[in-house]
């Protein structure tokens, strides 16, 4: 009845975000069988929505984008990234959805992380330069 990761059968969220199970929905399968059936490769129910709206937005660009302006945070994004890429490709949109975020959070933290550090020895440079004049 229950799964060990939460993926029950039993959601109160939107339609558009999915459990990261392939799980059927609350009523009895397409099957006959019981509610919950492990059987749930092969149900396809109204319930089970692959809608647009339940796709990640997908940083793999900014996320390479970010690697090549400060390496040690942007590998994480591009890690997150493919992460997410390969969920989605599984059908596993809630994970994907998640590492997605985790992705964007990253290559945002690698420009902030970026923007600092480049500005910080841009500073240096700069004060160096008036300094021996």
């Amino acid at each position: 009845m229950f799964s060990s990761q939460a993926c029950s059968s039993f959601h109160t969220q939107k339609f558009s975000t999915l459990s990261p199970c392939k799980w059927s929905n609350a009523g009895q399968s397409s099957f006959g069988t019981e509610r919950g059936s492990p059987n749930i490769d092969s149900i396809t129910t109204p319930y089970h929505l692959t809608s647009d709206k339940a796709h990640p937005k997908r940083y793999l660009a900014c996320a390479i984008f970010s690697s090549l302006i400060f390496f040690i945070t942007g590998i994480i994004a591009v890690y997150y990234a493919t992460r997410s890429l390969h969920c989605e490709q599984k059908g596993y949109y809630e994970q994907a959805l998640i590492h997605s975020r985790r992705s964007f959070s990253w290559s945002l933290a690698t420009f902030v992380i970026a923007l600092i550090v480049y500005l910080s020895i841009g500073l240096i440079i700069f004060i160096r330069s008036i300094d021996h004049r």
